[in-house]
């Protein structure tokens, strides 16, 4: 029979001391540390642009996916939209944006990123649109982003 050492054994850690471990790490150094992005104006507002996980970085340009949302949105015709990033050699990540449209509207993906590129005010050229009936949800009803990140790179390795 094999002896067990002090040292062959794997110390656990009960659910209270993971627990104390997460919220250690999430107030680092007294600041709560919960992933959004945002921005204070000059008068002590905040405006959420994201998510830090959600960020996309085309060509070293930090892209944050509400701001592309928001600006396809406004256009009459979209019904949701959601943009993912996908690893690309090129550009380092390929925004692609997954959008519905309202019933009886009939728009194709350029003349999207032409309303969002003049309501944005920067170049959508590297993003890809493509339009789709729905778009998968989460139970709690949120746009599924994981799954439209996993099926982008699915679409773009099989193209």
């Amino acid at each position: 029979q094999a002896m067990r050492t002090r040292s062959s054994r794997t110390r656990r850690c009960s659910p209270k001391c993971s627990a104390s471990r997460a919220a250690a790490a999430a107030t680092l150094n007294g600041w709560l540390h919960t992933g959004d992005v945002g921005t204070t104006d000059a008068d002590g507002y905040v405006r959420l642009r994201g998510r830090l996980a959600e960020r996309i970085v085309v060509v070293g340009d930090v892209w944050y996916p509400r701001d592309v949302e928001e600006a396809m949105h406004s256009h009459p015709a979209v019904r949701q939209c959601a943009l993912v990033g996908v690893a690309d050699r090129a550009l380092g990540q390929r925004p692609v944006a997954y959008v519905t449209l309202h019933e009886a509207m009939d728009v194709d993906g350029a003349t999207l990123l032409a309303s969002a590129a003049s309501t944005l005010g920067r170049d959508l050229s590297a993003v890809l649109v493509k339009l789709v009936d729905e778009l998968p949800m989460t139970p709690t009803g949120k746009i599924a982003k994981a799954d439209l990140a996993a099926r982008a790179a699915a679409e773009l390795v099989s193209s």
